[in-house]
């Protein structure tokens, strides 16, 4: 029996023709490249595009930043103020296309330096700590409800993410809620950061000495306290008895006299520096006119600002 089959192509010929589809691919690869940098098409056939070639939107060190990613977190953000805007008071003003696509570059490479920064802390953020985040929030949400009723309004609250970011409940898991779970995480770490926080430090140890010094406590408040309300209350906290403070300032206030300085104690809320007025017993209870400089640790805002002038950052987009 002869055996017929198709003519195979000289290996040539082969070549030349894959040698012409690889240039080809090549060439609509570049002309995309130009389309989104340089006239910032987001059209569909630009999305399937950047579905096979990994284009940049930024460089974060040694991190890519994809544009896909990028782009999706974009019309999440530009739905959200749609809508906003649909049911917004008469001279109220959304941002520009402009003003979103800078806003959601810039959350995008803080959220980056934030999880490298994770990395350096050996913080974690599990996908059960993020089921577990997401139900405490939906729990919150529907507490007024019970049985059908809570299914129905939790429910509701996962279609509200829909029409709102045009998100699913996982897709907001992912690109929301980690984040923010690793920024709050991250946070606490740099609080706790002898190093980063030493500034700090020395700020409260030189409003304690002032004070030691015999420097007026109104004017040492103003100078050094970080405490937004200071310029009304000058640190004035009144007759205040255990539990307005943390453990740490309660336990040196119970053993604090007339007219000590104490401090700077440090708490998970930063420094404090504390000047003890009249002690008093009120109803079976030791309280004391207490006046409080207070220096915050560092911030995670202003740590990420810092990483953003001193990391290596690429931008493909503006």
């Amino acid at each position: 029996m002869t055996n017929i089959s198709a003519p195979i192509a000289p290996l040539p010929e082969r070549r030349a023709w894959l040698i012409l589809a690889l240039a080809l691919a090549a060439v609509l690869a570049g002309v995309f490249a130009l389309g989104i940098y340089r006239w910032n098409w987001r059209g569909p056939a630009t999305k399937i595009a950047a579905q096979v070639v990994p284009y940049p939107a930024a460089i974060v060190d040694s991190s890519v930043i994809l544009w896909a990613d990028y782009q999706d977190n974009v019309a999440a953000l530009e739905r959200f103020y749609q809508i906003q805007g649909a049911s917004a008071v008469a001279g109220s003003v959304m941002p520009s296309e402009t003003e979103i696509q800078k806003r959601v570059l810039d959350r995008l490479i803080r959220d980056r330096l934030a999880e490298e920064a994770a990395v350096h802390y050996g913080i974690t953020v599990s996908s059960d700590d993020i089921l577990k985040a997401y139900n405490r929030d939906l729990a919150s949400q529907t507490a007024a409800t019970t049985g059908p009723e809570r299914a129905a309004a939790e429910l509701q609250a996962e279609a509200t993410l829909e029409k709102m970011y045009g998100l699913s409940a996982d897709e907001y898991r992912a690109e929301m809620l980690r984040p923010l779970l690793i920024r709050q995480a991250l946070q606490s770490k740099l609080a706790q950061d002898p190093a980063l926080n030493a500034a700090k430090l020395q700020k409260a140890t030189a409003a304690a000495t002032d004070l030691k010094a015999g420097a007026d406590f109104k004017q040492t408040a103003l100078k050094y306290s970080e405490d937004p309300n200071v310029n009304t209350t000058f640190g004035d906290r009144g007759l205040v008895g255990p539990g307005l403070f943390p453990p740490e300032v309660d336990a040196a206030l119970a053993k604090a006299q007339i007219g000590d300085v104490l401090g700077p104690i440090e708490t998970s809320l930063g420094y404090h520096v504390l000047k003890v007025g009249e002690i008093s017993t009120v109803d079976g209870v030791r309280k004391a006119a207490v006046q409080e400089i207070l220096v915050y640790p560092i911030q995670l805002d202003d740590w990420l600002e810092a990483r953003v002038k001193s990391a290596s950052i690429i931008q493909f987009v503006q």
